[in-house]
């Protein structure tokens, strides 16, 4: 006979040797918020879509307080069991922002995700995007 156990817990389900963590639109927000760290920034929305994540902020600049409107895609992938954050078609005030900003802004988006996923061990499966939520499996 088999035992099978199942623990609920802030929309985190363990069954067996698998894991899963569904992240809110909220939380996912507030974890981009904390990992951005930028005074200037007025506004930050999340709008998480059946397989992506669009994401819109404002920015005043310190010298004009002129606010420039931030837009991006943030996608979401498995890369050697670990979670893997891109950004795609990232523009500000509608021109492409540069290469090396965005591999900055990848960067502290992962690391914001991992905060919130918190230290998981095993490898992770799988990440899917879904309507206003993201769904990480590990293994």
């Amino acid at each position: 006979m088999r035992a099978l156990f199942v623990l609920v817990l802030c929309g985190a389900v363990c069954v067996a040797a698998s894991f899963e963590l569904a992240i809110t639109e909220d939380e996912l927000q507030e974890s981009i918020e904390e990992a951005i760290v930028d005074p200037n920034v007025t506004s930050i929305e999340i709008d998480i879509q059946t397989g992506r994540i669009l994401f819109e902020g404002t920015r005043k600049r310190p010298m004009t307080g002129i606010e420039d409107l931030v837009t991006m895609e943030i996608c979401l992938d498995v890369e050697d069991g670990h979670l893997a954050v891109e950004i795609e078609g990232a523009l500000i005030n509608g021109l492409e922002i540069d290469e090396s900003r965005l591999e900055v802004w990848n960067a502290r988006i992962e690391r914001g995700l991992d905060l919130l996923t918190g230290s998981q061990q095993g490898r992770l499966e799988s990440v899917a995007v879904g309507s206003g939520r993201i769904t990480l499996v590990w293994e």
